[in-house]
């Protein structure tokens, strides 16, 4: 009753209306419609067809050791909301030395033996709309709320493989990357324009729109890459000690 009440004498503006199109562009109004919708948009968003081969043999690191469990604990933020499980970072912390032990076993086991339970890869997607009045599910940003134990691991992988690409990306790559983002990007874009503009030459700037680009790899191919590096990296090793 209150939660119905709050809902209808809220004076808090939202940009949408909860109302969404389907494919046929048919405005949808009850709510069971709508989560049909929504359902068959974020499958359609990340659909992949990958097969379960070719991934165990990029995973033959050493293991995962309780410093970096807890370290990639401490650095995680804090009042961070909690997947499916509801369970917080600030719960896996309150568990001290005993809770890092079993976290560390934990990750040992998705890790090596590459499988992640389904309670873990289970997560809670936020839509939040990118204008007002957003009727098209493209015209929401869908944000996935995962369990911290999965974003635990994610978080140690992230970390082993960073320096080492880090080194391979080349410095105009300025995104998904440590201190280089939008801005970066803008300052160097305002520069080149500003020199033009002095030398007084035209200068253009073409703008791709990849969409969902992040949401849509296809894992097949990438692991065939890496695959193909590895050998072309493994032979030019063999070479040079020719």
């Amino acid at each position: 009753m209150y939660q119905a009440i709050k809902k209808f004498t809220s004076n808090k503006r939202t940009s949408s209306g909860g109302c969404v199109k389907n494919k046929k562009a048919d405005m949808l109004f009850e709510t069971e419609e709508i989560m049909k919708r929504w359902t068959e948009y974020v499958e359609d968003l990340f659909d992949d067809t990958r097969s379960e081969l070719g991934v165990h043999s990029f995973l033959q690191g050493p293991d995962i050791l309780p410093t970096e469990v807890e370290s990639a604990l401490h650095h995680m933020r804090n009042g961070k909301a909690s997947g499916i499980d509801n369970i917080s970072k600030e719960m896996l912390q309150a568990m001290g030395d005993f809770g890092i032990n079993i976290l560390t076993e934990m990750c040992n086991k998705m890790y090596h033996n590459t499988h992640i339970p389904e309670d873990l890869k289970t997560s809670i997607f936020i839509l939040l709309p990118k204008k007002q009045r957003a009727v098209d599910c493209s015209d929401f940003r869908t944000i996935s709320l995962m369990c911290h134990t999965l974003k635990l691991l994610l978080t140690i992988i992230l970390r082993r493989i960073s320096d080492k690409i880090n080194r391979e990306v080349g410095r105009e790559q300025a995104g998904f990357r440590k201190n280089s983002g939008t801005r970066e990007a803008i300052v160097c874009l305002r520069n080149l324009t500003e020199k033009y503009l002095e030398m007084k030459r035209n200068i253009y700037a073409c703008f791709i729109d990849y969409s969902k680009a992040f949401d849509t790899v296809g894992h097949d191919k990438l692991i065939d890459i890496l695959n193909k590096t590895e050998k072309d990296q493994n032979d030019i090793e063999l070479i040079a000690k020719l």
